[in-house]
């Protein structure tokens, strides 16, 4: 109950803080879960590869890298290697694709605090101005409302730089396991015909 009176008193800037938390972790949960599902993907795939099945059924952004190393298996393995590394480049662009957004929350959510402060400090001049003389008495709602929509943009900011960098390094790591496996298979293919 304690947490609505809050955001009640903080103002209108409160709306637009919201607006930008909500947006942060759904779009945080939508790439965890993707993720998550790239892990998983990454293994069954190289599996599938390694016993010839098809690879069809995957993603095609995780089955173009694979599908590659067969395209161009003639041509030597740099030709493999160079396009298939290109291919899994264009996962990694996808996967990042809307991260931006939870940076964009970040940077930007403190200074939208910000501004619910200068209106609440603007609102406390409007009511000394009415009331003629001043006192903590009467500045003290409009005060209230300028602090708590700073602390709340800071807030929002702090989460979403966590839920920002915490994606950039799941991100980094499944794309590393990603590629260690795309490239321990094209090395198993070449050494085969060498052997």
């Amino acid at each position: 109950m304690q947490l609505i009176a809050l955001y009640h008193e903080g103002g209108f800037i409160m709306h637009p803080l919201l607006g930008c938390l909500i947006i942060s972790i759904s779009v945080a949960i939508e790439k965890i879960i993707t993720l998550n599902k790239l892990k998983k993907d990454s293994k069954s795939i190289s599996e599938a590869f390694n016993s010839q099945e098809k690879i069809d059924g995957f993603n095609q952004y995780i089955a173009q890298p694979y599908q590659a190393i067969k395209k161009f298996e003639k041509l030597g393995k740099a030709e493999v290697k160079e396009n298939s590394s290109r291919l899994a480049d264009q996962l990694n662009k996808k996967l990042s694709g809307s991260t931006w957004i939870i940076g964009t929350v970040a940077s930007s959510a403190p200074f939208i605090g910000l501004l619910g402060t200068v209106v609440g400090i603007i609102k406390s001049f409007e009511s000394i101005s009415q009331a003629g003389k001043g006192g903590f008495a009467i500045v003290a709602a409009d005060l209230s409302e300028a602090l708590i929509a700073t602390a709340a943009g800071i807030l929002v900011a702090v989460i979403a730089l966590i839920l920002f960098n915490y994606i950039k390094q799941k991100s980094k790591d499944v794309m590393n396991q990603y590629n260690a496996e795309l490239e321990e298979n094209i090395e198993n293919i070449f050494l085969n015909k060498e052997l």
